[in-house]
């Protein structure tokens, strides 16, 4: 295999593990819903369904660009939103997604 080739896997490779770690954590409620699981590129909210498409890995950051479209009985909306990590010192782990609306934590979802 060329460089070129390896690269290229290791590159879907970290844009496939970046959305994966988002498995253990819940979107808040918003007073409607309790938490709302990250299940590979898909999440909800009270009205709506949204999918998560076009990965693009943040420089510098352990965090995920994504673009968002979501659907409802009220009709569709699409965005961008990032999706992310960050280990504290005690080395746990915070998540967080930043929308258009402002930067939001995640909670880890229930066994």
């Amino acid at each position: 295999m060329t460089r070129m080739s390896l690269l290229g896997i290791a590159l879907l490779a970290g844009l496939n593990a970046g959305g994966a770690f988002a498995d253990d954590w819940c979107i808040p409620g918003d007073g409607c819903t309790g938490p709302e699981p990250i299940r590979g590129n898909r999440f909800s909210t009270c009205e709506e369904e949204c999918t998560m498409s076009n990965p693009v890995p943040v420089r510098g950051l352990d965090a995920t660009l994504y673009d968002v479209s979501c659907k409802g009985d009220w009709g569709g909306l699409e965005y961008r939103m990032m999706l992310g990590k960050h280990e504290n010192e005690d080395g746990s782990q915070r998540a967080y997604i930043v929308k258009p609306s402002g930067p939001e934590e995640l909670e880890r979802c229930a066994s």
